[in-house]
């Protein structure tokens, strides 16, 4: 069980039990329960959506072009600071589902959904554009409850950053290089690329590791810890 779930088992009204008394059962300390993140401040989210901008086009990027980037802009950040912003990105980077398809249709998206809470299990915030198929009642009902939705939306700093990479890159290194006559050819090379992005390919944005093996071995933390 994550940090997060352990501390949502602590009732600030519990009829018996303090909060001490139930952190000291959960084996958490008080502070986990009390502490809660900071938002960045306004200086850091102009920042981060200089630096997501930029990485789009320049994806080799490290710390100190990102730095000079930032000068140019007039934002003047040590490189201490710099790294720390590079590094507010999503966990893993592996794709858990995929499907190909020639419409708009809400229930294609639907499905993709299904499959893979399916296989993994709810996410507890899900992003997505605001097309027409993320707006609609079967995609909301799809999400229930247990899903957060959030969408991108003027003045975001994260926005959809992540799957615009991912875009970018099966679009580079697979569909521009390998022109298809039709749907079923099409869906056999990305099929194979995402195995090998998933599996082989290893990623910057997460410190070089392959995605399938970083998801992995944070199923194996949480699971010892859950053990211990």
């Amino acid at each position: 069980m994550s940090d997060i779930s352990i501390r949502s088992l602590v009732k600030k009204r519990h009829e018996n039990l303090s909060i001490k008394e139930q952190c000291k059962l959960l084996g958490i300390s008080n502070n986990a329960v009390y502490y809660r993140k900071k938002a960045e401040n306004p200086e850091n989210v102009k920042a981060m959506r200089a630096m997501e901008s930029f990485y789009l086009d320049h994806p080799t990027s490290g710390a100190r072009t990102m730095q000079q980037h930032l000068a140019d802009l007039g934002m003047s950040f040590n490189l201490k600071r710099v790294r720390r912003l590079k590094r507010i990105d999503v966990y893993s980077r592996r794709i858990m589902s995929w499907k190909l398809s020639n419409t708009l249709d809400a229930s294609e998206s639907v499905e993709v959904l299904h499959d893979a809470v399916a296989r993994f299990g709810h996410p507890g915030i899900i992003n997505s554009d605001q097309g027409s198929q993320y707006t609609s009642g079967l995609w909301t009902e799809a999400c229930g409850k247990e899903i957060k939705v959030s969408m991108d939306g003027r003045g975001r700093a994260k926005d959809n950053i992540w799957i615009e990479r991912f875009w970018r890159t099966i679009k580079r290194e697979y569909i521009y290089l390998n022109p298809c006559d039709n749907a079923t050819e099409l869906r056999k090379g990305i099929e194979w690329f995402m195995k090998y992005y998933n599996t082989e390919r290893h990623h910057q944005g997460v410190d070089n590791e392959i995605p399938y093996r970083k998801y992995e071995n944070n199923k194996n933390l949480i699971r010892t810890s859950n053990a211990a």
